[in-house]
């Protein structure tokens, strides 16, 4: 029962790692500069983004259930992880991002002025991504590398110091996040030929998707973010995705090339989709 330990460590390490209630938000949006400004607006929809995870737990679930219960009942530790640790902390994230947005675009706090209905959506009306329960599981993984290049290349743009300590948690929250699913997916993987035929066709048919996907806000925010994917960031997620899996797998099925390019294809058409 390790797999239930580590859950239980992660939990007891993110409960005490950060608080978001002892940031005053209103005081670290009245001292940003001119550039830390533009740059909150620009991650306002990545907010939803986070929120959104509730929604993938959601569809995770409900894909766990349509598999035979031998292999079902060896996903409890992506169950509990996703339900304990993941929505929690990914809650956290995108009320904070939301809150400063939210601020400086209108003056308003979105803490206390978030809807049912916005909520509702991200966590019901959801795009449907995944085939089965493997490649959601990959999914969470694969994103994660992408959030940790994404708010690495996002701090070393920030000016405002207390606004760049907010931006570090949430990559510390995500590299983390990353370590454990690796833990989870590398055991399941070792546990039953069947898992490893299953997550290695997940890699072929879903190695692309982000999980924040599900969100309808998804497109735009990838296109107000993209111009922190620079040449090199871009290099650097694709990257660490393969190391990644040669590091859960050993072999793929697919070429570096051919992963890459997939990636890449996948990933621009999706920006090409705003206006």
């Amino acid at each position: 029962m390790h797999g239930v330990y580590d859950i239980l460590k992660s939990l007891k390490l993110g409960d005490h790692k950060w608080d978001v209630n002892n940031y005053d938000y209103v005081d670290i949006v009245n001292n940003l500069t001119d550039n830390d400004l533009e740059i909150v607006r620009l991650i306002d929809s990545i907010g939803d983004g986070e929120l959104s995870a509730i929604g993938i737990t959601i569809q995770h679930q409900d894909l766990v259930r349509k598999l035979p219960k031998e292999l079902g009942c060896d996903f409890y530790e992506s169950n509990l992880y996703g339900f304990c640790t993941i929505t929690y902390e990914e809650m956290r994230h995108g009320f904070i991002l939301k809150e400063l947005a939210s601020l400086v675009k209108n003056g308003k706090s979105f803490i206390e002025n978030a809807t049912g209905n916005h909520l509702y959506e991200l966590m019901y009306e959801t795009n449907t991504l995944y085939k089965n329960a493997y490649e959601s599981l990959l999914s969470y993984l694969l994103g994660e590398i992408t959030n940790i290049e994404l708010y690495s290349s996002i701090e070393s743009h920030i000016e405002s110091n207390n606004f760049r300590k907010i931006i570090i948690n949430i990559k510390k929250d995500e590299i983390k996040h990353k370590a454990a699913w690796i833990k989870i997916i590398s055991r399941m993987v070792k546990s039953k030929d069947v898992h490893r035929k299953n997550f290695t066709d997940a890699v072929i048919s879903s190695h692309f998707i982000h999980q924040a996907e599900v969100s309808n806000y998804f497109v735009q925010g990838a296109n107000d973010v993209s111009r922190f994917f620079t040449t090199s960031t871009y290099k650097k997620v694709l990257e660490d995705k393969y190391e990644t899996l040669i590091q859960i797998f050993g072999e793929l099925p697919i070429s570096k090339r051919d992963l890459f390019y997939e990636f890449s294809e996948y990933y621009n058409k999706k920006i090409k989709k705003v206006n």
